[in-house]
């Protein structure tokens, strides 16, 4: 997983163009959207879920805390491996620190195949909720 982040990252650097690049296209890809507090970003994309508010808001926030950018404008389904991976250009070990961090903060391990996989927020979300529900069975 690590190696083809890395990949991911140099490719999307060499796109982008730094750090001032990757905010214009996040600006850009952001335009028009409303911001959604933690209520309302709950929701509108996890109320019908199964997945507490909890764990949704948790996330969240470690998005937040490893993405030097305001991500209130995120919503669930925004493709982080296609027009939204300029997310990881401003900083180029984000994803590696948010999934150390899901596994520290929920007692949870992800794979490699596992966190390649997570293309959107939704897909994060569910694979931790997973992963909590499965170890509550034990």
């Amino acid at each position: 997983m690590i190696a083809g982040i890395v990949v991911t990252i140099l490719i999307g650097s060499f796109f982008v163009g730094g750090d001032a690049s990757a905010k214009r296209k996040l600006k850009q890809l952001f335009s028009g959207r409303e911001p959604k507090t933690e209520d309302q970003f709950y929701e509108r994309f996890f109320v019908n879920s199964g997945v507490p508010q909890s764990v949704v808001a948790k996330v969240r926030e470690i998005f937040q805390e490893q993405i030097p950018f305001d991500l209130a404008l995120l919503e669930a389904d925004d493709d982080l491996s296609s027009d939204f991976n300029v997310i990881w250009n401003l900083d180029s070990m984000a994803d590696v620190e948010i999934v150390i961090a899901l596994e520290k903060i929920f007692d949870i391990k992800i794979t490699d195949e596992e966190a390649t996989a997570m293309k959107t927020f939704r897909a994060v979300v569910d694979a931790v909720w997973q992963k909590i529900e499965e170890k509550q069975k034990c």
